[in-house]
């Protein structure tokens, strides 16, 4: 499982591509894949699926995210899911009763922290599972959560270079026996 993140994102899609096709690069080189494809390829042959998840048909699993200023991608054999939030002022009472499981809406009312955490852990979730965002799933306040009859193994993960406040989390069907972090 390999993790790039790059902290002057400032935002769009053309951005983002070039930011993917960077990190493609990178993640090939460093797994050493065989055999190798150009970057500018891989994200030319970008699909997304009907809710909306981007994948290359015949290559890797990937999960892109992005907050303020942090952009990044999870790289993963197997079917994966990153995300990444920063607290800001929101309601969290309302938003945390329209999406969250009852017992994580409850949790989410502690603090920004908690909130964010799981806000972080959801999305993760939804990601990895290829569901969006308006979808209903369990509680994910445990490492495990069932999807739709899948086990999925959500975590928190500390992305290189981001600010207090920032809250990642990543989300697979495996316990990964490593994690590579990289910046871009």
């Amino acid at each position: 499982m390999y993790i790039f993140t790059f902290n002057g994102y400032s935002g769009g899609r053309e951005e983002s591509r070039r930011l993917l096709a960077r990190a493609m690069e990178a993640y090939q080189e460093i797994a050493d894949l065989r055999p190798r494809r150009s970057s500018e390829e891989l994200v030319a042959s970008l699909e997304y699926t009907e809710k909306g998840k981007p994948f290359v048909p015949g290559w890797h699993h990937f999960s892109i995210s992005h907050s303020e200023n942090t952009w990044t991608v999870l790289f993963d054999e197997k079917e994966c899911g990153i995300d990444v939030q920063y607290e800001k002022d929101v309601d969290m009472d309302k938003v945390a009763g329209r999406v969250f499981a009852p017992e994580d809406a409850e949790a989410a009312k502690a603090s920004k922290e908690t909130f964010f955490q799981l806000w972080a852990r959801r999305e993760a979730a939804l990601k990895a599972a290829g569901l969006s965002v308006f979808d209903r799933i369990p509680s994910v306040q445990s490492m495990e959560v069932a999807i739709d009859g899948e086990t999925w193994q959500v975590f928190d993960a500390e992305l290189l270079g981001t600010e207090d406040g920032c809250h990642a989390a990543v989300c697979t069907d495996h316990i990964p026996l490593e994690i590579h972090y990289y910046g871009l």
